[in-house]
């Protein structure tokens, strides 16, 4: 299958997808998806999403285990930009894909409808939330709201098998006022259920 690629879109973009299984004797497996979703076109970001969301479902009811999707999405969780962020958190309807897609990572139909991810920022015990709100900075700390805003997540499947005792978004200013990226990493505790 050729990558699609919208117009307006910056580059093709991908997902790496990987199954890992703990180093202990329970041996619990689970999938991680990593991405970068498009930083120009909000139609891209949504197909992305779109493709994400369906590729997680298939890892998620196929081997029932937990899976977990991280990155830069580019889309905030409300305004403009937020489609692909709601797309994976169900509060949106996903685009159109294709039918290779579909046919590579069969789901049954009934479950598309049920399926979503969750933010793993409002999973997580709030006295356990800490940091940050604003992942982008754009390598400046004093961009308030019009400069940047949450577009890193930690996303978990709705279909259970995991717990989120922590989450962070932590500083990445040093002593000398360079900042490490013009994003703040964003941490998370995920206990295998």
């Amino acid at each position: 299958m050729e990558a699609p690629k919208f117009m307006g879109a910056s580059c093709f973009r991908i997902a790496t997808v990987a199954r890992f299984v703990t180093n202990d004797a329970d041996q619990k497996k689970f999938t991680l998806i990593n991405t970068h979703l498009d930083d120009r076109s909000e139609d891209q970001r949504k197909f992305g999403a779109s493709l994400l969301l369906h590729r997680c479902q298939y890892e998620a009811l196929i081997r029932n285990e937990p899976v977990f999707v991280v990155g830069d999405f580019n889309s905030e969780q409300q305004g403009r930009d937020s489609g692909a962020y709601r797309i994976l958190t169900g509060a949106a309807s996903p685009t159109p894909i294709p039918s290779e897609f579909k046919d590579k990572f069969k789901v049954s139909a009934d479950s598309e409808h049920q399926f979503k991810m969750l933010d793993l920022r409002g999973a997580t015990p709030r006295i356990n939330v800490t940091g940050f709100f604003r992942t982008f900075t754009g390598f400046n700390e004093g961009l308030g709201w019009n400069g940047g805003g949450r577009i890193d997540y930690i996303l978990g499947s709705s279909t259970g098998g995991w717990t989120s005792t922590r989450y962070e978004t932590p500083n990445v200013t040093y002593d000398d006022g360079v900042m490490a990226s013009d994003h703040r990493p964003v941490y998370a505790t995920i206990q295998l259920d």
